[in-house]
C-alpha cells in the first residue's frame, strides 16, 4: 500500500514538473520624483519614496541602492517628450533598479508622491493604482491579430477602452473600440471643465485568445497615452489606414489607321498633279 502512494506521489510530481508554467514578469511600482530624461538613451531615472504593497503606499524597499534610484526605459516616446525633471510620478517597472523597463509613467496632481489624482500616464492603464484628475477610471482589453503572435503574445488589432468618471455622487461610464495610433475624447458631464483624452498608442494581447497559438510565457503589456486636458481643447483622431490597391495594367496603344476617305482624297490630288505635268510636256 505504501509503495503504491508513493508511486502515485512520484507520478503526480513528475507531471506537475512537467506542467507549462507561465513566466510571469516581476513588477514593481513605486512613487517618487524624476531626476533626469534622458533624450538620447531613452531612459528615465526616478528617486523612489514609496513603494505600492497592492494595498497602500509603504516606505521603499531595503531591495534597493541606498540612493533609491531607478533608471529605466521609457514607456514611448510620448513620456520622454512630456515627462521633465522634478516631476511627481507613481511608475511601474520591471527588471533591477538599474537596468529596468518603465511600464507605466503617471504625473502625480500635486507635489505628494503618494497624491490620489493623476494628471497624465505613458504606458499600461492596467498598473496604474490611482484614478486621474476629477475622478477618471480607465480600463481596457486587447483584441489580438492572431496572424502576428509569437510565444504567448500577440500584436494587439484594437483595444476596448472604458472609461468611469465619478461625479458629484454619479458614475459616468463611456467606451470606445480604439485601434493603434486612435485618439479619442472621453467626455464629462456637464459642470466639469476637463475632459480625459486617451490615444491608444501599440497593444499586446494574449495569445491564448487563438486557439491555434500557445499561452505560457510573459504577459502582454500596451502602451497609451493618457491626459487630462481642458474640455474642448483636444480633438478626436482616426488615423487613415492604407488599403493596398492592385497595380492596374496599362492598355496597349492600337495604331491609328487613316480614313478611306482621308487616302482617296489623297489619291485623286496625286492624279490631278500627275495630269498637269504631263500637259505642260
Amino acid at each position: 500500500m505504501r509503495l503504491s502512494l508513493k508511486l502515485i506521489a512520484a507520478a503526480v510530481l513528475l507531471l506537475l514538473m512537467a506542467a507549462p508554467v507561465a513566466a510571469a514578469v516581476q513588477e514593481t511600482t513605486v512613487a517618487g520624483t524624476i531626476t533626469n530624461v534622458n533624450q538620447a538613451k531613452g531612459t528615465i531615472d526616478i528617486y523612489a519614496d514609496k513603494m505600492w504593497n497592492g494595498v497602500t503606499w509603504t516606505g521603499i524597499s531595503v531591495q534597493f541602492a541606498a540612493d533609491h534610484k531607478i533608471t529605466g526605459t521609457a514607456p514611448s516616446s510620448e513620456a520622454l517628450a512630456y515627462l521633465s525633471v522634478g516631476d511627481t510620478v507613481q511608475a511601474t517597472f520591471t527588471g533591477v533598479s538599474s537596468q529596468a523597463a518603465w511600464v507605466t509613467v503617471s504625473k502625480v496632481d500635486g507635489t505628494d508622491p503618494a497624491g490620489k489624482f493623476l494628471l497624465a500616464s505613458f504606458g499600461d492603464p492596467s498598473k496604474i493604482v490611482n484614478s486621474f484628475q476629477n475622478n477618471f477610471k480607465v480600463t481596457f482589453d486587447t483584441a489580438p491579430d492572431c496572424e502576428s503572435c509569437s510565444g504567448s503574445i500577440c500584436t494587439a488589432s484594437s483595444a476596448y477602452v472604458k472609461v468611469v468618471q465619478g461625479w458629484n455622487e454619479k458614475n459616468y461610464p463611456s467606451d470606445a473600440q480604439m485601434i493603434p495610433s486612435e485618439r479619442h475624447v472621453f467626455k464629462s458631464p456637464e459642470g466639469c471643465l476637463q475632459e480625459l483624452s486617451v490615444t491608444f498608442v501599440k497593444g499586446e494581447a494574449s495569445a491564448g485568445l487563438c486557439s491555434s497559438a500557445s499561452a505560457v510565457g510573459r504577459q502582454p503589456f500596451s502602451v497609451f497615452t493618457i491626459e487630462v486636458v481642458p474640455k474642448g481643447s483636444v480633438q478626436d483622431y482616426v488615423p487613415v489606414i492604407a488599403v493596398p490597391t492592385e497595380a492596374t495594367a496599362v492598355p496597349t496603344p492600337v495604331p491609328t489607321q487613316a480614313s478611306p476617305g482621308f487616302g482617296f482624297v489623297i489619291a485623286v490630288i496625286g492624279i490631278v498633279a500627275a495630269i498637269g505635268a504631263v500637259r505642260r510636256l
